[in-house]
């Protein structure tokens, strides 16, 4: 019996089967793209001091006053600070500077530095010639990050730049959402592994593979469970095993109803509740989700394209939902699609397509074929062509929706 549900129904089932993972504290070089469990308020300015952009002299605006090109004002230079210098120079006499280096702190009194390009230093004493601003060449404490401020809030995405941020603020540690273990078992008596001999009737097993690195690379990490024969025993003992070890499982392969799609019945005969066994879309649409001891099992199709775009629409916002992400929901965008598409759309349909801005307008064209044993049109593909159910021919230049897979992958050029 089908069960069969919507595409957004089906979101909301998984999503609501799922909870984000426990919380961790991670060393800053650990923490890359893991998601924040807290607000992170600014224990200290950045910088902590006053200090110099550049190198030249540090003095009084005020003892400037007066200074012309033909009166200049001469000032001893007493002194020198370069970065890193703990020393604080509380006093500056009147007539005098101090020589400072580019990251230095500035001298208590002082409150303006003039380039060392724009002065004559000569005998330890330079040469003022017009009266200069205060503060200018001068970086204030608390002028990047101030004290107290909210920087990152809980549920961002841990970047290299982030990374930082933190260290700039003297934090060595984080708490992170942990990382969820996806366990992956691909199933057909026709699999054999990359680098392994074929005979007539068999293939090479890509699933596993492109599943592993859009899992790695969606802040979960994803463990091969190798290829399993059609033979309902040994995937009820691999799932068993894989039960206990990690937070999901994903299957590919025997999603369907043939006499050797055996993923349901094995879930099935293990008690595990069937949430649904298909979805409205076409790649894609042979889909099972079941609960089992707590823990989702997901089957998806064995054709690779509708199993990759199963992931997108299904398993990727399981996913951020699991890695602490608060806003999971998909990332539409109207574009024009160059092309058109020929056929019509019985059911609702994705088109795998590239998305670029070009001549003040968004653009998508097909990356090639759509039916959904093609591997092929996945590269280049950056986003989904949403049809609607019941849709006819699509012209060429019509406007449609397009689900989003990577906003930083779009390209502004062909």
């Amino acid at each position: 019996m089908f069960i069969e549900y919507e595409l957004e129904k089906a979101q909301e089932i998984l999503l609501s089967s799922v909870r984000k993972l426990d919380i961790s504290r991670e060393m800053l070089e650990n923490s890359l793209l893991k998601v924040l469990a807290e607000d992170i308020n600014a224990p200290i300015n950045v910088p902590d001091f006053r200090r110099s952009p550049l190198d030249g002299f540090a003095l009084r605006a005020a003892d400037t006053s007066g200074a012309l090109l033909n009166m200049p004002l001469n000032f001893r230079v007493i002194d020198e600070v370069q970065a890193g210098d703990t020393r604080q120079i509380d006093k500056l006499p009147l007539g005098c500077a101090v020589k400072i280096l580019t990251g230095a702190p500035l001298p208590l009194e002082a409150d303006v530095v003039i380039r060392k390009e724009d002065i004559d230093f000569f005998n330890g004493e330079i040469k003022i010639i017009k009266e200069l601003e205060k503060n200018s060449n001068v970086v204030y404490a608390g002028s990047d990050i101030k004290e107290g401020e909210k920087i990152f809030s809980q549920g961002e995405i841990i970047t290299p730049y982030h990374i930082g941020v933190l260290a700039a603020l003297g934090l060595k540690k984080v708490s992170v959402y942990k990382t969820p273990k996806i366990g992956l078992i691909s199933t057909g008596d026709e699999l054999k592994n990359p680098g392994e001999h074929l005979e007539y009737g068999q293939i090479y097993n890509s699933n596993m593979f492109s599943l592993q690195a859009l899992i790695n690379r969606s802040g979960g990490q994803a463990y091969n469970l190798g290829i399993v024969p059609d033979n309902k025993e040994i995937i009820s003992n691999t799932l068993k095993d894989a039960l206990r070890y990690y937070d999901l499982i994903i299957t590919t392969g025997g999603a369907s109803v043939g006499d050797y799609d055996l993923i349901e019945r094995v879930l099935k005969e293990n008690n595990a509740e069937i949430l649904f066994n298909r979805v409205e879309i076409k790649p894609g649409s042979p889909v099972i989700c079941g609960l089992w001891e707590g823990k989702l099992v997901i089957g998806l199709s064995g054709n690779p394209a509708a199993a990759l775009i199963s992931f997108e629409l299904l398993v990727r916002p399981l996913l951020k939902k699991m890695i602490g992400i608060k806003d999971v929901k998909d990332k539409y965008l109207e574009v024009e699609l160059l092309d058109g598409f020929s056929k019509k759309s019985p059911q609702r349909r994705f088109l795998r397509v590239r998305v670029l801005w070009a001549d003040g307008k968004w653009i998508a064209y097909l990356t090639g074929k759509q039916e959904s044993g093609i591997l092929r049109s996945m590269v280049g593909c950056n986003a989904l062509i949403d049809i609607p159910r019941g849709s006819g021919q699509i012209a060429p230049n019509t406007k449609v929706r397009a689900l989003l897979l990577e906003e930083d992958h779009i390209c502004y050029h062909r």
